[in-house]
């Protein structure tokens, strides 16, 4: 599919960093030498987008000046829209719904982006759904959040004053990949009035029964709406990696690494948490690799729990990181057994899939779109699946000693995960000398 229009909202005012004394429009702040506005400008073309329609409101003079020096630069089709009130980033939309293509992205214009934008075209090619681009939030409990079900399609969107104990790390970013006929389905339900897109126009989506679609960024993408996070993404960004080349990862199993064996239960009275297990994850970030959680979660398929029970459980385990601004990548759940018999099994889950364990499947869910380093990468388990799952995908398997593996020989064993993360660091140390 050919892309063709992306739309740049940046009509804010931005009431939090004039309080600061920054009257800049967010949108031209500079990092690295190039404005916000440029950089966003590249990742789009980079994917391959031949139209952008800029929605401006506050320094739409200054804004102007500076899209008409990068169209003639670029040479892309730019259009310039001033709106004369704030119409929320939903109504924004539906006021220009006249010129939308029958589906475009969606991107806000405080945000810092370099990422895998060709992928929600994809990912619209393979669904014909509207797609929102999430990822783990380094504030976590400033975010707002989305809860997804077995199958990656948004259940519900969390403002972020509400309540997340339990919930999932997973934050809307600003990013949207959507059809013209869900934007006309908000004007009939709208009309003009000012709304939110994320926060009102797509739960009204959902509650019409049309699909949402998650898809997980790879790259880098922080917005930038207040002086702290200005300041923090400077930073970032002068240090940040390309998601294009390839990356090393560490792969964990759940029961015995992250957490105590669960015993086929998801409920929160029976999570305990490894002691270190904190500690082990800020030393991987530090040591810059990505970090997947892949478990085999059988109870699903026999009806002993269901996805909500368990991402509740893993919901704490992201807010438990989450207090010291670490995240996890993502978690990768296999829920399916072939074995029949149970009393309250899931009949479509009873099958023989290609991602329980020791197959590869998750593992190549999570790098069918990304490139990996498998020399630098690591699956880290207690089990004797989890060895083999290392061996058939071709990474250095890393065990947390168990009853089950104490007769094997394993040329990388320790006591658990943090001793296994000190490990890594005194190889990196090494490495320098």
């Amino acid at each position: 599919m050919k892309l063709m229009q992306a739309v740049v909202i940046a009509g804010g005012n931005g009431s939090r960093l004039v309080t600061k004394g920054i009257t800049t429009p967010k949108i031209l702040l500079e990092f690295e030498g190039k404005t916000l506005l440029e950089i966003q400008l590249l990742n789009l073309i980079e994917a391959g987008f031949t139209e952008v329609v800029y929605l401006l409101g506050f320094g739409s003079v200054e804004i102007t000046k500076e899209i008409r020096k990068l169209k003639d630069r670029l040479g892309i089709q730019l259009k310039i829209i001033v709106e004369e009130e704030s119409l929320g980033t939903g109504g924004s939309l539906v006021n220009i719904i006249d010129i939308l293509e029958e589906h475009f992205l969606v991107i806000y214009g405080d945000l810092l982006i370099d990422s895998n934008l060709s992928e929600l075209s994809n990912e619209f090619q393979m669904t014909n759904s509207d797609l929102i681009l999430v990822r783990p939030s380094e504030h976590m409990n400033d975010s707002d959040l989305v809860s997804l079900n077995m199958f990656g399609y948004v259940d519900n969107f969390y403002p972020k004053s509400s309540p997340r104990s339990i919930l999932r790390n997973i934050a809307a970013t600003g990013v949207f990949f959507l059809k013209k006929s869900s934007i006309l389905q908000m004007k009939n339900w709208f009309g003009k009035q000012k709304f939110d897109l994320d926060r009102k126009g797509l739960p009204y989506l959902l509650r019409e029964g049309i699909a949402v679609k998650s898809v997980f960024n790879l790259g880098f993408i922080k917005d930038v709406g207040t002086v702290e996070r200005i300041e923090s993404a400077q930073k970032e960004w002068a240090r940040h990696s390309d998601w294009r080349f390839p990356r090393k990862i560490i792969f964990l199993d759940r029961d015995g690494v992250i957490t105590k064996n669960m015993d086929n239960q998801a409920n929160l009275n029976s999570l305990v948490v490894m002691p270190g297990f904190v500690d082990a994850v800020k030393k991987f970030r530090d040591l810059h690799f990505k970090i997947y959680v892949t478990t085999n979660q059988p109870g699903l398929a026999k009806g002993f729990f269901d996805w909500a029970m368990l991402e509740s459980v893993h919901g704490t385990i992201d807010s438990t990181l989450s207090v010291e601004g670490l995240f996890l990548d993502g978690w990768y759940v296999c829920p399916h057994h072939p074995e029949i018999g149970f009393e309250n099994e899931v009949h479509n889950l009873k099958v023989d899939c290609n991602c329980r364990k020791p197959k590869v499947g998750m593992l190549e869910s999570i790098t069918s779109k990304q490139s990996i380093n498998k020399s630098e990468s690591w699956m880290v388990g207690d089990g004797l699946r989890d060895m083999q799952v290392a061996s058939n995908f071709g990474v250095r398997f890393a065990a947390i000693k168990s009853q089950e593996l104490e007769s094997t020989d394993l040329q990388y064993s320790f006591k658990n995960l943090l001793e296994f993360a000190e490990f890594l660091v005194l190889s990196e140390m090494s490495k320098t000398k």
